[in-house]
């Protein structure tokens, strides 16, 4: 039997011999190998200096990949345009430099370029991000409040107004409640409208809801005057919505209208 050649040490391709190993079952001799890709393997001393053996078998996947790749230099998704290859990740998926439009680079894995999972160096993201995030800038005025307890006394059954409103079923307008331009509807509505500041919104009809065909900008007394417990009056053939409103007809007070009616009777 030739004497064993120690091949401890030695490399053979990404293969370096970390020590002996067992023979094989029919008595070849074998390596522990450790691959430059991190990997420890047993070789047979044969395959090694032979060259039939040379990597733990990244080497024989990686020129699999390289030669079915598909090259996407100068190709377009999204935000991002290919600019050359780049290094493979841990799990030997290609990888990609790429330019965004912002004029940053970043390094993309090609089934993430193609699936489009992956369509800026982050900044397409952040702009969604923002724009969903920001809003009207009115949140502090007058009209954003007015929308927001419209909302409260319909939709929120905790509201204390709740029973008057939405517990008799007053509601919203789908226009003034769509999650990203309800508010913005309601503004545009107001202004065009009449809104004023010593104004409150109003509801023309007490049983219909709040929509733009229902509701006006209205001084408190005229407000006052159109409660579901007022109720309108009728004075020599003609109806007024409220007694103050034929007081203020005939130019007097309501106290002094009521006691003339009361002589009327």
């Amino acid at each position: 039997m030739p004497k064993l050649i120690d091949l401890t040490g030695k490399v053979f391709g990404r293969l370096t011999i970390v020590s002996r190993a067992d023979n094989d079952k029919w008595g070849e001799a074998r390596w522990l190998c450790k691959c430059s890709c991190g990997e420890t393997t047993i070789v047979k001393g044969r395959s090694l200096k032979s060259g039939a053996t040379a990597s733990y078998g990244c080497y024989r996947k990686e020129k699999a990949s390289s030669s079915s790749l598909i090259d996407l230099t100068g190709k377009v998704f999204g935000c991002l345009t290919v600019v050359s290859r780049a290094e493979s990740d841990k799990r030997r998926k290609a990888r990609w430099l790429c330019k965004c439009s912002c004029g940053k680079t970043t390094i993309v894995r090609g089934c993430d370029l193609r699936a489009g999972t992956t369509v800026s160096c982050g900044c397409y993201k952040k702009e969604l991000t923002k724009k969903r995030l920001t809003t009207h800038s009115k949140t502090n005025t007058r009209p954003y409040h007015i929308w927001r307890g419209m909302k409260d006394r319909c939709l929120n059954s905790r509201a204390p107004k709740f029973p008057n409103y939405g517990g008799r079923g007053i509601t919203v307008c789908d226009e003034w409640l769509d999650k990203e331009k309800g508010f913005q509807n309601f503004y545009n509505w107001a202004i065009e409208n009449g809104y004023r500041d010593d104004l409150s919104i109003d509801r023309i009809d007490n049983d219909k809801g709040y929509c733009p065909d229902n509701c006006r900008w209205s001084s408190l007394q005229t407000q006052s005057e159109n409660r579901r417990c007022v109720k309108a009056i009728k004075i020599n053939g003609i109806e007024y919505p409220s007694i103050a409103a034929a007081a203020r007809a005939f130019g007097v007070s309501s106290k002094t209208l009521r006691r003339r009616l009361k002589k009327r009777e």
